[in-house]
């Protein structure tokens, strides 16, 4: 993956074209919000599509976020939360990432991601 997909999400973007979805950029970000960013750096577009969705739902650049976006991102942090992430496959298997559907809280309500440094 080099510089052609993150010019192609640009592009799109000045376009109009929506090139990921409401339910999967807020799927992207709720998993973001739940382990921190350290596994999404380590994979290029899985890295360019939440930068992407964070920039298209007014996560990014400290704009106000759509109210719907906040609410589906909200419900999918509860997913993973409880163990209900069925949806997580799905971006397993597209990004080629070992994410699990439950996340484990360390007891103070901040889920744990094992760390690649650890």
């Amino acid at each position: 993956m080099d510089n052609v997909y993150s010019q192609m999400l640009i592009t799109a973007k000045n376009a109009g074209i929506n090139v990921v979805g409401k339910h999967k950029a807020a799927k992207l970000l709720a998993l973001c919000c739940a382990i921190g960013d350290e596994p999404f750096v380590f994979n290029k577009k899985l890295y360019e599509d939440v930068m992407y969705a964070a920039d298209v739902t007014g996560i990014k650049h400290m704009n106000y976020p759509l109210e719907e976006i906040t609410s589906l991102i909200n419900k999918y942090y509860n997913d993973l939360q409880i163990g209900t992430a069925d949806w997580v496959q799905e971006i397993n298997e597209e990004y080629k990432t070992k994410f699990p559907k439950k996340m484990e809280s360390d007891g103070r309500e901040k889920l744990i991601w094992p760390s690649m440094l650890i």
